[in-house]
């Protein structure tokens, strides 16, 4: 068995441990699972509905890939994130044969470039995390590799078509933000490397064929269908999102600094001190075109999301396989470097980190958390060993390497034992919905105020209604919309008519929200039941 195989099972293990474990977080995992569980059942593959009206956030492609789960495993919160695991897998495998391409005579960096990005704090969360990103990041590499393999090899017709190909996915997933992380450090190589931009024809052509072809059929169908969504595509969820902070996702311009250093933990410490000596030595690093490719496909994504008016971590991951092979290279030199300022860090952050969780010198933390503090105990481990910089410098960088793995390990999966108990901090609504099935009879009626739950429909099975919703109606026909409004409330007042009401009513609330209710209505509470309540939200029952 080759070490690649053996990477792979250890690969499979840690990313499908405890997979099914956790339910679907508001807001984006559950509008997912949402989407996808009404396009299973309706068996409309072309249009994206949530909660029964049109969505066109984002493409398709992760609807159907779960809207197809769904139809093969079940509704449920494992089936999900079975092809989840699977993009993470082929993002791996990815990695490890961009290495072995561009570093042929260093096996030992793309086995490195592997355990980087597996045991990658971000990478972990996002394989198993029903959005968008693990698949982008997916489709995206193997764009690349495929790309990188037709240009640093003899000219194949099928790896064009493979580029174009996955090119294509990547859009169907995420419109044009797969060219950030492969057009625009491509064409920063050419211009840096030789002056000018140059490209293959035969691989152009070829592969722009594949991409229109992949792309092209439900983007003119749903386009023809919906006047008005091409406009909403490019502007609204294109430009706004990154010129305008409209969608309330601003942050720092070190913003992903801080993200990758969460993200990536002790392998990212690395980075800063090696793009310096690249800097340095910036004529060499010219020739050294390998080098060259990695910096700028690390470096420019990171710059370009860096200024972007709308920032969430997930937006930088399918970069993390390109700083996975910058450092495990910048790694496997271990033994010819002194790297003692990188040590000294690395072990004040592997101390710093699990000492505040355990001590709750950290204000506000979760009490889920706080409950559970000692599975951090674990940490100090690792820690210890790091901790000393002297007996460091004498182990052999296997042993470095994998106390770096370990450490990150146990604390993702720490992280994923407590999750289940932050339930208000997490907006993990399957405990209200429990509650909600374990009392429902017919005819009863279930109304979010103030709040959009897909989570709520996916556990229930049942319609909500909402009050004072943000719900976007402009892809809406005449005849749809008699038929949703009766579902979309504008009127505060409708949560107090209906709570009076002889039928069966669940109302879910903010906490916050019910207090400031509660000042127009006092005599609520002496008509009204708590089911169930958390750090945030209330389940109500008249």
């Amino acid at each position: 068995m080759n070490r690649f195989v053996i990477l792979f099972l250890i690969a499979l293990a840690v990313l499908t441990l405890r997979l099914g474990s956790t339910s679907y977080l508001e807001s984006s995992e559950a509008r997912y699972a949402e989407i996808s569980r009404e396009m299973s059942l309706t068996n409309d593959w072309v249009t994206p509905r949530l909660m029964e009206i049109k969505h066109f956030h984002k493409p398709p492609l992760t609807y159907w890939v779960t809207a197809l789960a769904f139809d093969i495993f079940g509704v449920n919160d494992l089936s999900g994130k079975l092809f989840l695991v699977l993009a993470a897998l082929g993002t791996l495998f990815f990695t490890f044969k961009l290495s072995r391409l561009l570093f042929p005579k260093s096996p030992e960096t793309a086995l490195w470039s592997f355990l980087i990005l597996l045991t990658s704090p971000l990478f972990l969360i996002q394989s198993r995390a029903l959005t968008t990103d693990i698949y982008l990041t997916f489709f995206t590499t193997g764009a690349i590799y495929f790309h990188w393999k037709n240009h640093l090899r003899k000219f194949s017709g099928l790896a064009a078509a493979l580029t174009g190909l996955f090119l294509g996915l990547a859009f169907l997933t995420k419109g044009p933000i797969p060219f950030i992380f492969s057009l625009l450090p491509y064409i920063g190589y050419q211009l840096t490397a030789a002056g000018r931009f140059r490209i293959s024809r035969r691989g152009f052509f070829t592969g722009l064929l594949v991409f229109l072809l992949t792309v092209l059929p439900w983007f003119v169908l749903v386009i023809l269908r919906n006047p008005g969504l091409l406009r909403y595509f490019l502007v609204f969820q294109t430009l706004d999102r990154y010129a305008s902070e409209v969608h309330h996702r601003g942050g720092p311009v070190y913003y992903y600094l801080g993200i990758l250093l969460a993200g990536m933990l002790f392998w990212f410490t690395a980075y800063f001190p090696a793009v310096i000596k690249k800097i340095r030595n910036w004529r060499s690093t010219r020739r050294d075109r390998i080098h060259l490719l990695l910096l700028l496909y690390t470096l420019l994504p990171l710059i370009f999301f860096s200024f972007s008016g709308s920032k969430l971590p997930a937006y930088i991951l399918p970069a993390l396989p390109f700083f996975s092979l910058f450092l495990a290279d910048w790694f496997s030199a271990w033994d010819r470097q002194r790297h003692t300022g990188v040590q000294w860090f690395n072990a004040a952050l592997a101390l710093v980190l699990p000492l505040t969780l355990i001590s709750g010198a950290v204000p506000s933390l979760p009490a889920g958390l706080i409950a559970r503090k000692g599975l951090f105990y674990w940490l100090l481990i690792p820690a210890l060993l790091m901790a000393i910089p002297a007996l460091q410098s004498r182990l052999k960088k296997s042993v470095v390497g994998l106390t770096y793995a370990g450490y990150n390990l146990i604390l993702f999966y720490a992280l994923l034992a407590i999750l289940p108990h932050l339930e208000g901090e997490t907006k993990n609504f399957e405990p209200i919905a429990r509650s909600i099935n374990a009392r429902w009879s017919e005819p009863a009626l279930i109304a979010a105020y103030h709040l959009r739950l897909p989570s709520l429909e996916f556990y229930t099975g049942r319609r909500i209604l909402h009050i004072r919703h943000d719900r976007e109606l402009q892809f809406e026909t005449a005849e749809s919309l008699r038929e949703i409004q009766p579902w979309l409330s504008e009127d505060p007042e409708e949560l107090a008519r209906i709570l009076k009401s002889d039928s069966l009513i669940f109302a879910v609330i903010s906490r916050r929200d019910w207090r400031c209710y509660l000042k127009g209505h006092p005599n609520l509470p002496a008509i009204v039941d708590t089911l169930h309540m958390n750090s945030r939200f209330l389940l109500l029952q008249n």
